[in-house]
């Protein structure tokens, strides 16, 4: 998205959330700096843990310097204005910049207004849940193609092709889907947090794929390398 100069002038964009764990009661309130040239949110530390908040894993980040740095990740339920999704959230360390990334936009359903410079919902997720007799499941299977397209290193792959959405809707269920073998469930009832909790748990398997595959070829090289410097002494 390309901003005029007036509205770079209007400075930072900050949103108030409320963050809790995908499962308890306790949460925390927290503004935040919204960075649409992070894919990821960036949250302290100190607060994730006060919320219980587990780490899945360490990924690998590109910091605005160049510099390559590891992070532990987790997943939260992000709470704006009384629209809530999931999202995955940086453990930020002491020096790091908390900051709303793009993941977390997506998953509310939110975009920055190019004119006010404030947060706002989308329009065409408003036009979505507006309309009657609307095909979720087709929806959702037409929106998991364009992400799986959209990288062409893993176009075509079948593990990937394995994959499907089924939309199961439960208003009673405290989570918004479910990865269980190669089925990907959407439990939310409205189309556009069905969309956003697709994108989410999609671009979750996308990353790590990605990351477990270039892992392995990283370990193979070196293996190698150390193979060859025995041979050579």
């Amino acid at each position: 998205m390309v901003f005029s100069n007036a509205c770079r002038e209007m400075g930072p964009t900050f949103i108030s959330l409320r963050l809790r764990a995908l499962t308890g009661d306790v949460s925390l309130e927290i503004d935040l700096q919204v960075d649409t040239g992070s894919t990821y949110s960036w949250i302290p530390r100190k607060a994730l843990e006060g919320l219980r908040i587990e780490p899945k894993g360490t990924w690998p980040f590109r910091t605005a310097k160049g510099e390559r740095v590891f992070r532990e990740v987790g997943d939260v339920i992000v709470e704006w204005e009384g629209q809530t999704g999931p999202t995955t959230v940086v453990f930020a360390q002491e020096g790091d910049a908390p900051a709303f990334g793009t993941h977390g936009l997506d998953s509310l359903g939110l975009e920055v207004d190019p004119v006010t410079g404030g947060v706002r919902r989308r329009e065409h997720l408003l036009a979505l849940d507006g309309e009657e007799g609307t095909d979720v499941q087709s929806i959702l299977e037409e929106e998991m193609r364009a992400m799986m397209d959209g990288i062409p290193e893993i176009r075509g792959r079948p593990e990937l092709k394995r994959l499907r959405v089924v939309w199961s809707p439960r208003s009673d269920h405290g989570l918004p889907g479910k990865l269980a073998g190669n089925e990907l469930l959407i439990y939310e009832t409205e189309a556009s947090k069905a969309v956003e909790a697709l994108r989410h748990y999609v671009r979750d398997f996308l990353t790590s794929f990605l990351f477990e595959e270039y892992r392995e070829i990283a370990l193979g090289y070196l293996e190698l390398t150390k193979e060859l410097a025995g041979k050579r002494f």
